[in-house]
């Protein structure tokens, strides 16, 4: 199991913000960032009682030299014996270009609210951006429904990467794009997430839980 607890950063960990932009982090660690993240935060809202991030942002993760994700930054972290995951209904700031936009017309933070964010977070490895926020997200929401081809999407560098694969490349975004869904009832949970990136071609067993 990935382990959550905040960390000591060292010379041994890298900033994700960091390395999602070159060309160090091919096709197949951003898989491995990818589902390493979302059993992350899946354990986390699995956790009884369950915890809500709410500020989870590029930023907020480390990568290892193995490329396995590490969040580091708890400091909104809702749950358990720290407040109240089901009636905190105060809008506290999150993270800029992560914050979903439903909280300004709710002040409702769900486990839906850091699936948002985790399709960020997603969609930022997919286009070696950060910051792309959720304008460009609503506009890849546009695409597909037009036309249901995510592959333009993906830099040439990593389309020409050894390791990618073109339907692997759709699946990713397509669950990306219906984790940033405007509607928060039309977003997975954590456990589809999961069980949708498990499905990737380009996943092996190194990758898998035992």
């Amino acid at each position: 199991m990935t382990n959550w607890v905040l960390c000591m950063i060292s010379s041994l960990w890298i900033h994700f913000a960091t390395l999602c932009v070159t060309k160090k982090l091919g096709w197949r660690n951003r898989i491995k960032v990818a589902i390493g993240l979302a059993r992350v935060v899946k354990f986390i809202h699995n956790n009884e009682p369950r915890y809500l991030i709410r500020n989870l942002s590029a930023a907020h993760v480390v990568v290892d030299q193995e490329f396995n994700p590490v969040i580091v930054d708890f400091a909104m972290i809702l749950g358990g014996g720290i407040g109240d995951a089901e009636t905190d209904r105060v809008i506290t700031f999150g993270c800029h270009d992560y914050l979903d936009p439903y909280i300004w017309f709710t002040a409702d933070w769900t486990e839906r609210t850091d699936v948002f964010t985790v399709g960020i977070i997603l969609l930022e490895l997919i286009l070696k951006q950060i910051g792309i926020g959720m304008h460009l997200s609503y506009k890849l929401l546009s695409y597909y429904y037009k036309n249901g081809d995510f592959n333009l999407f993906v830099p040439k560098s990593l389309r020409g990467d050894p390791d990618f694969d073109s339907e692997d490349g759709t699946e990713l975004t397509m669950i990306a794009v219906n984790c940033v869904e405007e509607e928060p009832y039309k977003r997975p949970n954590m456990d589809q997430v999961v069980s949708k990136l498990e499905k990737l071609h380009i996943l092996n067993d190194q990758f898998k839980d035992n």
